[in-house]
């Protein structure tokens, strides 16, 4: 079970992503289940979500 989490009680789904933490909504349903090894690799594809889902708001605001 994992005992760290990237979440900042910024919950908001966009595209299926949090806008707050960038998890989708199964990793955040499944959070409390997964090892830390796994928790970790999903942290490190967060940068890239979020770069990724700022550019799709950008565009849907311009």
């Amino acid at each position: 079970m994992s005992k760290i989490s990237p979440c900042n009680k910024v919950c908001r789904l966009e595209q299926g992503i949090c806008v707050g933490c960038f998890r989708t909504a199964s990793e955040i349903s499944m959070w409390s289940m997964i090892s830390d090894s796994i928790a970790q690799a999903v942290i490190a594809e967060l940068p890239e979500r979020q770069r990724r889902l700022k550019s799709h708001l950008e565009e849907v605001i311009e």
